[in-house]
C-alpha cells in the first residue's frame, strides 16, 4: 500500500471510530470495541504528524493520536 493511501485509510478509520493509540509497543489502530488491532509503521505515524493529519496527545500514560482539522 503507498503512504498516501495508508494515510487515507487510517483517516477513514479514525472517522469511524477507531482508535490510534502508542502503549510504549508501537502504534496500533484499534476497532472501538477492541477487538482487532493492526499495528502501524512509526514513520507512517510521524509522516501523518508533520503533514498535519494527525496530531499527537498524551492523557494518562497513552500516547493517542487524533484528526486535525482540516479547513
Amino acid at each position: 500500500m503507498s503512504e498516501f493511501n495508508c494515510f487515507l485509510h487510517i483517516t477513514k478509520c479514525l472517522k469511524n471510530g477507531q482508535t490510534l493509540e502508542n502503549r510504549g509497543a508501537g502504534w496500533w489502530l484499534s476497532e472501538p470495541d477492541g477487538s482487532c488491532s493492526t499495528l502501524i509503521d512509526d514513520r507512517v505515524i510521524d509522516d501523518m504528524k508533520e503533514s498535519g493529519l494527525i496530531a499527537i496527545e498524551l492523557p494518562y500514560n497513552t500516547l493517542k493520536a487524533v484528526l486535525c482539522q482540516q479547513g
